[in-house]
């Protein structure tokens, strides 16, 4: 009975809820920017290492094609690099040796030497001696004068006049003369090469054609007749 009467006043007290049928309204989650999730377009989701991403898959590449046409740009990279290299090298050196002074081409003063003779020349003291390695063609004279043939002083002649004169090979004499020229090349710092005159008066036999004075030596040996009077170059190394 208590039960009842407590119940029914209940009832006329409590108010009565009304049930309706609406649905409730989705649930809005936003970002810190406001950015409505529902306004963003569904993309399929994809996994990759352990973490869910929202991107789309794009198409498929070849990766080999790729792998080759990567390999074959680094190797045109690396030979056009190399090329420029090359050429910037290559213009530099010649920059180098147009820009040279005529000193550092050589100096002719020292002791240039092969295996068998050499030559002893001191432009200080105007002194030239000649070793043959005991033949018995060698000679001494002093140093008059010394001719470049170029501007960078890298070949000539050096005239002397004999102190002791060379017994020439074929006529087993001494030259007439006593003024001749020595020809020089191709002279660097350690290297130069160098020949005396000689002539052929009979068939295969040579004697130098020492002159009477240094004129005569002069208009005799120059950068002309080269030819006429050297037949052998000696290559030398400073010592």
């Amino acid at each position: 009975m208590m039960k009842s009467i407590f119940h029914g006043i209940g009832e006329e007290i409590l108010p009565r809820t009304t049930r309706t049928n609406e649905k409730k309204s989705p649930r809005i989650l936003t970002d810190d920017h406001g950015i409505n999730e529902e306004d963003l377009p569904r993309t399929k989701r994809t996994r990759s290492f352990g973490t869910d991403t929202n991107e789309k898959k794009g198409p498929r590449k070849n990766v080999s094609a790729i792998t080759k046409i990567h390999y074959f740009t680094v190797i045109e990279d690396i030979f056009l690099h190399g090329f420029f290299k090359l050429v910037l090298i290559i213009l530099i050196i010649f920059i180098a040796a147009g820009c040279m002074e005529p000193d550092e081409v050589g100096d002719l003063n020292g002791t240039w030497s092969t295996f068998y003779d050499s030559y002893m020349i001191c432009l200080e003291n105007n002194l030239l001696v000649y070793d043959d390695g005991g033949w018995g063609t060698e000679y001494s004279g002093t140093i008059l004068d010394v001719i470049e043939f170029n501007d960078n002083k890298s070949s000539g002649i050096i005239f002397i006049k004999y102190i002791n004169k060379p017994t020439d090979f074929s006529t087993e004499t001494q030259p007439a003369g006593d003024y001749i020229g020595i020809y020089f090349r191709n002279l660097t710092f350690n290297i130069v090469e160098l020949s005396t005159p000689t002539e052929e008066y009979a068939s295969e036999l040579f004697r130098t054609p020492a002159k009477a004075t240094l004129e005569e030596a002069k208009l005799t040996f120059t950068v002309d007749t080269v030819g006429d009077y050297i037949s052998y170059w000696g290559t030398y190394i400073k010592q």
